[in-house]
Protein backbone atom coordinates (compact mmCIF):
# COMPACT_ATOMS: atom_id res chain seq x y z
CA UNK A 1 0.00 0.00 0.00
CA UNK A 2 1.42 3.37 -1.04
CA UNK A 3 -0.17 6.76 -0.42
CA UNK A 4 -0.92 8.76 -3.56
CA UNK A 5 -0.37 12.06 -1.72
CA UNK A 6 2.94 11.70 0.20
CA UNK A 7 4.16 8.57 -1.68
CA UNK A 8 4.92 6.75 1.59
CA UNK A 9 4.12 3.11 2.18
CA UNK A 10 1.86 1.77 4.93
CA UNK A 11 -1.22 3.96 4.42
CA UNK A 12 -3.46 5.47 1.73
CA UNK A 13 -4.87 8.94 1.00
CA UNK A 14 -7.83 8.31 3.30
CA UNK A 15 -5.57 8.02 6.37
CA UNK A 16 -2.70 10.28 5.23
CA UNK A 17 -1.79 12.82 7.94
CA UNK A 18 -0.09 15.02 5.36
CA UNK A 19 -3.22 15.20 3.21
CA UNK A 20 -5.41 15.90 6.25
CA UNK A 21 -3.12 18.76 7.22
CA UNK A 22 -3.40 20.28 3.74
CA UNK A 23 -7.22 20.25 3.88
CA UNK A 24 -7.51 22.22 7.14
CA UNK A 25 -8.46 25.87 7.43
CA UNK A 26 -6.19 28.55 8.82
CA UNK A 27 -7.11 29.38 12.40
CA UNK A 28 -6.39 33.07 11.82
CA UNK A 29 -9.70 34.30 10.40
CA UNK A 30 -10.34 37.67 8.77
CA UNK A 31 -13.39 39.88 9.24
CA UNK A 32 -14.51 42.71 7.01
CA UNK A 33 -17.74 44.42 5.95
CA UNK A 34 -18.88 41.30 4.11
CA UNK A 35 -18.38 39.03 7.15
CA UNK A 36 -15.85 36.41 8.06
CA UNK A 37 -13.28 35.20 5.55
CA UNK A 38 -12.07 31.63 6.11
CA UNK A 39 -8.89 30.75 4.27
CA UNK A 40 -7.18 27.43 3.64
CA UNK A 41 -3.87 26.65 5.34
CA UNK A 42 -0.81 28.00 3.60
CA UNK A 43 -2.37 31.19 2.30
CA UNK A 44 0.08 33.21 4.44
CA UNK A 45 3.66 31.80 4.56
CA UNK A 46 4.26 33.74 7.78
CA UNK A 47 1.15 32.56 9.62
CA UNK A 48 1.99 31.14 13.06
CA UNK A 49 -1.27 29.32 13.69
CA UNK A 50 -1.15 25.62 14.55
CA UNK A 51 -2.88 24.39 11.38
CA UNK A 52 -0.52 26.33 9.11
CA UNK A 53 2.51 25.12 11.02
CA UNK A 54 1.44 21.46 10.69
CA UNK A 55 0.72 22.02 7.01
CA UNK A 56 4.23 23.39 6.37
CA UNK A 57 5.85 20.58 8.40
CA UNK A 58 4.07 17.82 6.45
CA UNK A 59 3.71 19.31 2.95
CA UNK A 60 6.54 21.69 2.08
CA UNK A 61 8.45 21.78 -0.20
CA UNK A 62 6.56 18.65 -1.29
CA UNK A 63 4.59 16.15 0.83
CA UNK A 64 7.06 13.37 -0.01
CA UNK A 65 10.15 15.37 1.03
CA UNK A 66 8.48 16.89 4.11
CA UNK A 67 7.32 13.55 5.54
CA UNK A 68 10.74 11.93 5.03
CA UNK A 69 12.52 14.86 6.68
CA UNK A 70 10.16 14.77 9.66
CA UNK A 71 10.73 11.03 10.12
CA UNK A 72 14.52 11.45 9.95
CA UNK A 73 14.45 14.29 12.49
CA UNK A 74 12.27 12.24 14.85
CA UNK A 75 14.68 9.31 14.58
CA UNK A 76 17.72 11.53 15.27
CA UNK A 77 16.03 13.12 18.29
CA UNK A 78 15.63 9.70 19.87
CA UNK A 79 19.38 9.27 20.28
CA UNK A 80 20.62 10.37 23.68
CA UNK A 81 22.75 13.50 23.83
CA UNK A 82 25.18 14.15 26.64
CA UNK A 83 27.17 17.21 27.68
CA UNK A 84 29.58 17.06 30.65
CA UNK A 85 31.37 20.20 31.85
CA UNK A 86 34.30 20.05 34.27
CA UNK A 87 33.92 22.78 36.90
CA UNK A 88 36.45 21.27 39.31
CA UNK A 89 39.99 22.57 39.63
CA UNK A 90 41.50 19.19 38.72
CA UNK A 91 41.26 16.91 35.68
CA UNK A 92 38.36 14.49 35.49
CA UNK A 93 38.15 11.19 33.64
CA UNK A 94 35.06 9.58 32.10
CA UNK A 95 34.84 5.83 31.66
CA UNK A 96 32.22 4.09 29.53
CA UNK A 97 30.70 1.02 31.06
CA UNK A 98 27.57 -1.13 30.81
CA UNK A 99 24.96 -2.42 33.22
CA UNK A 100 23.57 -5.59 31.67
CA UNK A 101 26.64 -7.71 32.50
CA UNK A 102 28.90 -5.96 35.04
CA UNK A 103 31.12 -9.02 35.51
CA UNK A 104 32.01 -9.09 31.81
CA UNK A 105 32.24 -5.33 31.31
CA UNK A 106 35.59 -3.55 31.31
CA UNK A 107 35.20 0.24 31.71
CA UNK A 108 37.09 2.13 29.00
CA UNK A 109 38.41 5.68 29.22
CA UNK A 110 36.69 7.86 26.63
CA UNK A 111 37.58 11.38 27.80
CA UNK A 112 39.77 13.36 30.16
CA UNK A 113 39.39 17.08 30.64
CA UNK A 114 40.85 19.89 32.71
CA UNK A 115 38.89 22.74 34.23
CA UNK A 116 36.14 24.23 32.01
CA UNK A 117 36.51 21.50 29.37
CA UNK A 118 33.21 20.25 27.95
CA UNK A 119 32.55 16.80 26.56
CA UNK A 120 29.70 16.62 24.05
CA UNK A 121 28.45 13.29 22.78
CA UNK A 122 25.70 12.86 20.22
CA UNK A 123 25.04 11.19 16.91
CA UNK A 124 26.24 14.18 14.89
CA UNK A 125 29.61 14.38 16.67
CA UNK A 126 30.49 10.92 15.42
CA UNK A 127 30.00 9.02 18.64
CA UNK A 128 28.06 5.93 17.61
CA UNK A 129 25.26 5.29 20.07
CA UNK A 130 23.69 2.41 18.38
CA UNK A 131 20.55 2.30 17.83
CA UNK A 132 19.99 2.57 21.55
CA UNK A 133 18.34 -0.81 22.04
CA UNK A 134 18.56 -2.70 25.31
CA UNK A 135 19.22 -6.34 24.58
CA UNK A 136 21.36 -9.22 25.80
CA UNK A 137 24.21 -8.49 23.41
CA UNK A 138 25.23 -4.87 24.03
CA UNK A 139 24.01 -2.17 26.35
CA UNK A 140 26.46 0.70 26.64
CA UNK A 141 24.39 3.06 28.70
CA UNK A 142 26.39 4.23 31.70
CA UNK A 143 29.41 6.43 32.37
CA UNK A 144 31.56 6.79 35.47
CA UNK A 145 33.02 10.23 36.15
CA UNK A 146 36.10 10.05 38.36
CA UNK A 147 38.97 12.27 39.45
CA UNK A 148 41.46 9.40 39.14
CA UNK A 149 43.15 8.19 35.97
CA UNK A 150 43.01 4.39 35.91
CA UNK A 151 44.49 4.10 32.42
CA UNK A 152 42.77 3.29 29.14
CA UNK A 153 40.73 0.52 30.78
CA UNK A 154 40.23 -0.65 34.33
CA UNK A 155 38.48 -3.26 36.41
CA UNK A 156 35.20 -2.15 37.98
CA UNK A 157 36.56 -2.99 41.41
CA UNK A 158 38.99 -0.02 41.35
CA UNK A 159 36.11 2.47 41.30
CA UNK A 160 35.09 3.37 44.85
CA UNK A 161 32.78 6.03 46.30
CA UNK A 162 35.89 7.96 47.25
CA UNK A 163 37.00 8.54 43.66
CA UNK A 164 33.63 8.53 41.85
CA UNK A 165 32.29 12.01 41.15
CA UNK A 166 29.12 10.93 39.35
CA UNK A 167 27.31 8.07 37.64
CA UNK A 168 25.61 9.02 34.36
CA UNK A 169 22.95 6.76 32.89
CA UNK A 170 21.76 7.39 29.35
CA UNK A 171 18.06 7.43 28.61
CA UNK A 172 16.62 6.91 25.16
CA UNK A 173 15.68 10.27 23.68
CA UNK A 174 16.94 12.19 26.71
CA UNK A 175 19.31 15.15 26.40
CA UNK A 176 21.44 15.74 29.49
CA UNK A 177 23.66 18.70 30.41
CA UNK A 178 25.72 17.82 33.47
CA UNK A 179 28.13 20.05 35.40
CA UNK A 180 30.73 18.32 37.56
CA UNK A 181 31.56 20.54 40.52
CA UNK A 182 34.06 20.13 43.33
CA UNK A 183 32.89 17.67 45.95
CA UNK A 184 32.59 19.18 49.42
CA UNK A 185 35.55 17.83 51.41
CA UNK A 186 34.80 15.25 54.08
CA UNK A 187 36.52 15.33 57.48
CA UNK A 188 39.28 12.98 56.31
CA UNK A 189 40.01 15.18 53.30
CA UNK A 190 40.11 18.28 55.53
CA UNK A 191 42.62 16.66 57.89
CA UNK A 192 44.69 15.47 54.93
CA UNK A 193 44.84 18.99 53.50
CA UNK A 194 45.75 20.48 56.90
CA UNK A 195 48.53 17.90 57.37
CA UNK A 196 49.98 18.52 53.90
CA UNK A 197 49.95 22.28 54.45
CA UNK A 198 51.69 21.89 57.81
CA UNK A 199 54.29 19.60 56.26
CA UNK A 200 54.90 22.11 53.47
CA UNK A 201 55.34 24.99 55.94
CA UNK A 202 57.85 23.01 58.02
CA UNK A 203 59.80 22.08 54.90
CA UNK A 204 59.94 25.73 53.87
CA UNK A 205 61.16 26.72 57.31
CA UNK A 206 63.90 24.11 57.04
CA UNK A 207 64.82 25.36 53.56
CA UNK A 208 65.15 28.91 54.93
CA UNK A 209 67.64 27.78 57.58
CA UNK A 210 65.48 27.12 60.63
CA UNK A 211 67.79 24.26 61.61
CA UNK A 212 70.51 26.79 62.30
CA UNK A 213 68.26 28.60 64.75
CA UNK A 214 68.45 27.02 68.23
CA UNK A 215 64.88 28.10 69.00
CA UNK A 216 63.48 26.47 65.90
CA UNK A 217 65.74 23.46 65.49
CA UNK A 218 63.70 21.25 67.84
CA UNK A 219 60.50 22.05 65.89
CA UNK A 220 62.12 21.15 62.58
CA UNK A 221 63.39 17.88 64.06
CA UNK A 222 59.76 16.91 64.65
CA UNK A 223 59.26 16.83 60.89
CA UNK A 224 61.61 13.84 60.65
CA UNK A 225 59.53 11.95 63.24
CA UNK A 226 56.21 12.31 61.44
CA UNK A 227 55.33 9.42 59.14
CA UNK A 228 53.14 10.68 56.33
CA UNK A 229 51.08 8.14 54.34
CA UNK A 230 51.41 8.14 50.56
CA UNK A 231 49.72 11.07 48.84
CA UNK A 232 49.25 12.12 45.24
CA UNK A 233 49.97 15.30 43.31
CA UNK A 234 46.22 15.83 43.05
CA UNK A 235 45.93 15.83 46.86
CA UNK A 236 48.77 18.37 47.10
CA UNK A 237 46.99 20.58 44.56
CA UNK A 238 43.74 20.34 46.52
CA UNK A 239 45.54 21.31 49.70
CA UNK A 240 46.71 24.50 47.99
CA UNK A 241 50.43 23.75 47.99
CA UNK A 242 52.74 23.52 44.93
CA UNK A 243 52.55 20.28 42.97
CA UNK A 244 53.34 18.96 39.52
CA UNK A 245 49.87 20.14 38.48
CA UNK A 246 50.39 23.75 39.61
CA UNK A 247 49.99 26.26 36.74
CA UNK A 248 49.13 23.51 34.27
CA UNK A 249 46.27 24.57 31.97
Amino acid sequence: MRCGHCKQEGHDRRTCESLKASENYCIKIKRNDRGTLIRSVGWDPECKCWHCKIYRDLNLPTPEIAVVRKAEKHKKDQYPQLSVENKTNTPIYIYETCTHSPDACVPKLIWSGVENDILKLNQESGYKWGPFIKDDEREIDQFIVTDTNFGDSADLSVFTPKNILKFITLDYGKHQEIVIEEKPPDDEAKWRSAALKSRYLLEQMERMGAKNNPNLESIIDLLQDIEFPEFSEVEKERAGIPSELTNIT
